[in-house]
């Protein structure tokens, strides 16, 4: 089973840079399903006493980790779009939630959580020359307004819809786009 060389334990993100916890390709459900909000609570309060406990301890590496999850945890891990919709999608989600409290199984989470990203980041790849990258950089203008208009959850929103990406790429390809217009 390849998700054993994550680990069962918080340590299963020690693989993961802050960037991939940050730069998520999927896409996320726009909300936290009703049946899940107290879950979700409860992973804040254990990532929050996490990192207390190791920020207590004076242990860099072990907050360091905590703030992993913080960035990685809820959004990325936890409230992904699953990649099938109905039953299975359904179960997905249930799964992911069950792994993070009942059972514990952190090693888990981080693999699905890379499987569903190179997935994401692979289609992004091979859809690039048909047209998408122009509509995302629409997007991220777009969210870029909505942010300088003060509308953070809408921007948030827009940013979120087809799942986070990295804007610094996007940016730098306005920039050279609208160099060349000047």
């Amino acid at each position: 089973m390849a998700f054993l060389q994550y680990g069962y334990s918080w340590a299963a993100i020690n693989s993961i840079t802050i960037e991939e916890c940050v730069i998520n390709p999927c896409s996320m459900l726009e909300d936290v399903p009703s049946q899940y909000t107290s879950a979700y609570a409860k992973v804040y309060v254990d990532i929050f006493s996490y990192i207390s406990g190791w920020n207590a301890a004076g242990d860099e590496a072990g907050v360091v980790r905590g703030l992993k999850w913080f960035l990685a945890a809820a959004d990325g891990i936890l409230l992904r779009r699953p990649s099938r919709g109905g039953h299975l999608g359904a179960s997905a989600t249930n799964r992911r939630f069950s792994e993070w409290g009942e059972d514990g199984d952190m090693g888990s989470l981080i693999y699905n959580w890379r499987k569903d990203c190179h997935a994401a980041w692979e289609r992004r790849r091979n859809t690039e020359g048909e047209g998408t990258l122009p509509s995302e950089l629409k997007r991220v203008k777009a969210s870029l307004d909505l942010m300088h208009k003060g509308e953070l959850s809408a921007c948030q929103k827009q940013l979120l819809s087809q799942g986070l990406h990295n804007l610094l790429v996007a940016g730098r390809s306005a920039r050279r786009r609208d160099a060349g217009e000047q």
